[in-house]
């Protein structure tokens, strides 16, 4: 079971259909252990998909749409973050603080909704946690837009 963004559905789904499936791409860096990519299985001419970064591990292709579901999330909380440079002066990393309180808000919400509904993403100086309040396949997903 796989999930993707309302954002990129549709993009995916025409891939399935018109380039034999879409990639995906899990990531092996362990400084990114979150990250993910999708690709098309092939490219315009029919070529196989190249690895999109050298993140990416081993390519799992999904060739039923049945395997992807869209998620609809709800927000639940905004939490303003602070940030720093990493050791090595490349990355952004939250703060000691940011990070506590961050973690403690994800697992508060995780026992009250389970922890596996639970997900965040960062915009500009705040942590959205959001929770996930429904799912469907994306072929479904495709036929009620």
């Amino acid at each position: 079971m796989y999930y993707v963004d309302k954002e990129n559905a549709e993009k995916i789904a025409n891939w399935i259909e018109t380039r034999n499936g879409a990639i995906y791409w899990k990531s092996i860096n362990l400084s990114n252990p979150g990250a993910s990519w999708w690709t098309p299985a092939e490219d315009e001419n029919g070529n196989p998909a190249v690895k999109p970064s050298w993140q990416a591990g081993e390519p799992v292709v999904v060739k039923n749409m049945d395997e992807i579901f869209v998620p609809e999330d709800k927000e639940e909380k905004r939490i303003k973050i602070a940030t720093r440079l990493s050791t090595n002066g490349f990355m952004l990393k939250l703060t000691d603080a940011s990070s506590r309180k961050l973690t403690n808000w994800l697992n508060k919400l995780g026992e009250k909704y389970g922890a596996e509904n639970i997900g965040y993403h960062f915009e500009d100086r705040e942590a959205v946690i959001t929770r996930k309040v429904s799912e469907k396949p994306l072929e479904e997903y495709m036929s009620t837009r």
